[in-house]
């Protein structure tokens, strides 16, 4: 028989993720026999099975099944507030937590959040039901919450978040009401063209393209090969008409827009002879010419060259426009084989190494540069320029 100190001393064993030496107390069991393996209750993530934390201590077990009851116990010291003033979920669930927790508080906060949460909703509700008001508001991806309750002691927690923007906010939503109710289609159109999918991606252009007049046209020439494509080419329409439209007019048969690196099928150029009567050009060393004329397929005033751009014949015009959507080139080059007399306009839609070439010298800033949701390429970001002689 071994007599000594050592072992008379509470065995203890490696926790491997806090590095911390811990007895039995500490471990399951299972951890506990599995020698390089194991970690203690602290370090293990617990699960959600059926409701109930896994490889918790006998204390923390004991205080998350009580939470419940001591919620509905809590609770009851509320009552609605006065309209327009609220308390914050945040508070609420702060001293909820404090009361049940006592001075293991700081030990227990952390992993108690979700069931104290969970606890005192189910009973809020339970005790007000429809009569209970909450308040969301998301910013920059935190989400802030508020009820509509006070209680004895909690004047000074109170707060009237809406005090700011409520006039504002109810007279933009009567607003929106009204226009609901006298044009229910296009709001309901508006709605869709605006609105945002996941990933931060709008569905704008493909609902702009099935309103078009010219859309089986479109479809029937095979311009656009996917989604990307097609809504680059929109984008870059949708930046002429926001920004340019006051000297370059759709129906002005003095502007010509020629469309540098418009790929295989002239997908931008297409789309602004269909949509316009300008007299439109696509450049593309790649561009599929199968007409000596230039023309393709069909469609008035629109005219193809597959040259570099640097290499392609003189371009002139009274109003020009120039495009350019992902067009591996720089700016500069496409503007010394053009010339115009009223007016230059420029959209360009810069890619990979080329946003430092896609733009004017210094001196020359765009009236306008943004990154257009609407696109559906990481290369969203649009530039517009004009200048006049």
């Amino acid at each position: 028989m071994v007599v000594g100190s050592a072992a008379e001393e509470e065995e203890t064993r490696l926790c491997i993720k806090c590095g911390t030496m811990n007895p039995l107390a500490d471990y399951s069991w299972k951890q506990w026999q599995n020698g390089k393996t194991r970690k203690c209750v602290r370090c293990i993530r617990p699960t959600q099975s059926k409701g109930k934390f896994a490889q918790q201590s006998k204390a923390e077990e004991r205080v998350f099944a009580a939470l419940p009851q001591l919620a509905a116990a809590w609770v009851e010291q509320f009552r609605v507030a006065d309209p327009g003033c609220f308390l914050p979920t945040a508070t609420i669930l702060k001293m909820f937590m404090q009361h049940a927790l006592g001075d293991r508080f700081e030990e227990f906060a952390e992993r108690c959040t979700k069931p104290a949460t969970r606890a005192v909703q189910k009973n809020l509700k339970k005790k007000f039901g429809a009569t209970l008001i909450k308040l969301h508001k998301k910013d920059r991806g935190e989400e802030v919450s508020w009820y509509g309750l006070t209680a004895d002691g909690l004047d000074g927690l109170v707060v009237q978040p809406m005090e700011d923007e409520s006039m504002e906010q109810d007279r933009v939503k009567r607003q929106k009401s009204a226009e609901l109710r006298k044009h229910p289609t296009e709001h309901r159109l508006e709605e869709e063209a605006q609105a945002a999918l996941p990933g931060g991606v709008s569905s704008k252009y493909t609902t702009e393209l099935l309103g078009l007049a010219c859309a089986p046209a479109l479809l029937r020439l095979k311009l656009y090969p996917d989604a990307k494509e097609m809504t680059e080419s929109f984008a870059v329409f949708a930046a002429v008409r926001s920004h340019l439209r006051d000297d370059f007019a759709p129906n002005d048969r003095e502007v010509t827009v020629v469309c540098v690196g418009d790929g295989v099928t002239p997908r931008t150029a297409a789309l602004f002879a269909f949509r316009t009567k300008w007299q439109c050009i696509a450049v593309d060393p790649i561009m599929r010419v199968e007409t000596e004329d230039g023309s393709w397929n069909g469609v008035s005033r629109l005219q193809i060259r597959a040259d570099m751009i640097e290499e392609t014949a003189p371009i002139k015009a009274r109003k020009l426009l120039v495009v350019c959507v992902h067009a591996h080139v720089g700016l500069q080059q496409c503007l010394d084989v053009m010339s115009w007399e009223s007016a230059l306009g420029i959209v360009a839609m810069p890619c990979c190494n080329f946003y430092g070439k896609l733009k004017l010298p210094e001196g020359e800033e765009p009236i306008a540069e943004f990154d257009d949701s609407g696109v559906v390429s990481p290369h969203r970001l649009i530039r517009v320029y004009r200048r006049k002689p």
